[in-house]
C-alpha cells in the first residue's frame, strides 16, 4: 500500500528493528457487511507459514546459473548498503531467511557480504 507520509528514513512497518511501533487492535480483525456481502479477513491455514519452499524452488529449479548469479548479485548490491547499528543483525536476520531458501543461495550471498559461514557447522540431512 503506498504511504507518502514522510516517515523520513524511519519504518513505516511492524515488526521493525529500529522503533516500538505497535500495532493497532482494531485494524487485526475486521468484519463489516458491504451491499449484502460479508467481508472478513481471511483464515489461514496451516501451509501459510511455508515462507522458504517457493523461494528455493524458484532459485533452483526456475533459475539457470546465470540466473542465480544475478539475483546473488542483486540482493548483494542491495544488501550492502545497509548500515547503521543494528546492520550485523538485520544482515544476519535476512541471511537465515536466504539458508531457509535454499543453502547455496545463502552461502552465496554471505560470501558476497564478506560474512565468513562455517560450512562444516551447517547440519545437512538427505
Amino acid at each position: 500500500m503506498a504511504d507518502d507520509s514522510n516517515y523520513g528514513d524511519q519504518p513505516n512497518y511492524y515488526p521493525n528493528s529500529f522503533s516500538d511501533i505497535e500495532p493497532t487492535e482494531s485494524y487485526k480483525s475486521f468484519e463489516y457487511d458491504l451491499d449484502n456481502n460479508h467481508v472478513a479477513n481471511f483464515n489461514r491455514n496451516q501451509n501459510d507459514d511455508d515462507h522458504y519452499t517457493q523461494p528455493g524452488l524458484f532459485y533452483t529449479k526456475a533459475l539457470n546459473q546465470e540466473a542465480r548469479t544475478a539475483l546473488v548479485n542483486n540482493i548483494v548490491g542491495h544488501m550492502s548498503g545497509i548500515d547503521g547499528p543494528k546492520r550485523d543483525e538485520i544482515i544476519n536476520r535476512q541471511l537465515c531467511h536466504f539458508f531457509r531458501a535454499n543453502i547455496e543461495l545463502g552461502m552465496r550471498v554471505a560470501q558476497g557480504l564478506g560474512v565468513n559461514i562455517d560450512a562444516n557447522a551447517m547440519n545437512h540431512t538427505k
